[in-house]
């Protein structure tokens, strides 16, 4: 399977799509995990509160992430990480948005990418009354651990493993392929 793609997960401090507070990135070559980022930081200025609701579905608190670098300091290594890859998400929509408002106000400029959302490509391959990370994860097949959830780099691991996952069904070789089918 020569499927190759980086997986991507925002947690957010609190319900602002500017609030990025942790990423998860998973680049998968040839179908294999090789390397991944697990990293929390502080969110871009004037959206750095954490909400109590945020933090108890994640976990991160203000104080962790106090005297860490800001997400627009740490941007440039987490593109050249992606570097050409397609992105994979759950729930891609969220996730873009994050990125696209974390940018914005962190001045930085929006990179030209090219993704994939998990969830939707579930959609035509499994009949389900949810499409949540977890349920589709049970779904192809793959043990969810509902403790390491909302760990963003769990999250990126799970949403490359289904999209692994529904490549195998569909007996797909690559994304372009997978796309197509």
């Amino acid at each position: 399977m020569s499927i190759n793609f980086t997986a991507l997960d925002f947690e957010t401090a609190n319900s602002s799509r500017a609030s990025a507070c942790a990423i998860g990135l998973v680049k998968i070559r040839n179908g294999v995990e090789i390397s991944r980022i697990s990293e929390i930081f502080k969110p871009p200025e004037g959206f750095d509160e954490f909400d109590l609701w945020n933090v108890m579905i994640h976990g991160i608190t203000s104080g962790q992430v106090r005297g860490k670098k800001r997400f627009g300091e740490l941007w440039p290594r987490f593109l050249e990480f992606i570097g050409d890859d397609i992105v994979v998400a759950h729930n891609a929509s969220f996730d873009f948005s994050v990125l696209r408002h974390a940018l914005s106000e962190s001045g930085e400029n929006w990179p030209e990418l090219n993704y994939l959302c998990s969830m939707v490509m579930a959609k035509p391959v499994y009949s389900l009354t949810s499409y949540s990370l977890p349920i589709v994860a049970r779904a192809a097949n793959i043990q969810f651990d509902s403790e390491a959830h909302h760990d963003a780099a769990y999250d990126a691991e799970i949403s490359a493993r289904i999209i692994l996952r529904i490549a195998e069904s569909k007996n797909s070789t690559d994304l372009e392929d997978l796309c197509q089918t």
